[in-house]
């Protein structure tokens, strides 16, 4: 009789916790790319996803960096530019769009909040734009303008670390890479693996 009762108990409270399985989470947030030793290249997010088990996500979001040109370029950006004659390769990234799957293998959980650990894959498609400031070219280079603006496919790797109250709110911070492969100048490719780190906050509904 204990041992039954004791069994109800578990299940009563194990039914009143809550749960992300067959939930949907919005998010919003704001990050940057970090390893980039030409130009800052911050951006923001906003993204859907579904989460049919509570260990696993399914997901969209979009990514949107503004072009903000001399301005956002770093001091020895300058320096190669201007003192030293020299062009280096600026691509700024404009917007990405990307799904992603997310498996959550560490999970833990107190009566006020919840943390998770997870990792995830992605293929989207990335809009790059090149600088021709930096690439020492005239605005009637046709070689030049032709990949000045590109489209790529990409895909990439996280890690994901989460902290949801019980009111549904929650907070993300991610490690994210993005790799893709575009044309420099229309004469060579070159792979682009951008280090992002980036901090949501997350609705479940």
């Amino acid at each position: 009789m204990k041992r039954s009762v004791l069994c109800i108990a578990a299940m009563l409270s194990l039914a009143s916790s809550p749960s992300f399985g067959g939930t949907h989470v919005i998010s919003m947030g704001a990050g940057g790319v970090t390893n980039d030793p030409f130009v800052r290249v911050p951006f923001v997010a906003i993204g859907y996803e579904s989460r049919p088990e509570e260990r696993v996500s399914i997901g969209a979001d979009l990514h949107y960096s503004p072009i903000a040109g001399e301005s956002s370029w770093k001091p020895i950006t300058k320096q190669l530019i201007e003192e030293n004659h020299v062009s280096p390769d600026i691509s700024n990234i404009n917007y990405a769009g990307r799904l992603a799957l997310t498996v959550f293998p560490v999970q833990h959980r107190e009566p006020s909040f919840m943390t998770k650990v997870g990792f995830s894959t992605s293929l989207g498609l990335v809009s790059t734009s090149e600088s021709l400031e930096a690439l020492d070219a005239e605005a009637g280079n046709e070689r030049a303008i032709v990949t000045q603006h590109q489209r790529h496919p990409c895909f990439g790797f996280a890690i994901t670390a989460e902290v949801w109250r019980d009111n549904g709110f929650g907070i993300r911070m991610r490690r994210d890479r993005m790799v893709h492969i575009e044309t420099v100048n229309a004469t060579q490719l070159e792979m682009k693996n951008n280090a992002m780190f980036m901090i949501d906050v997350m609705r479940r509904f």
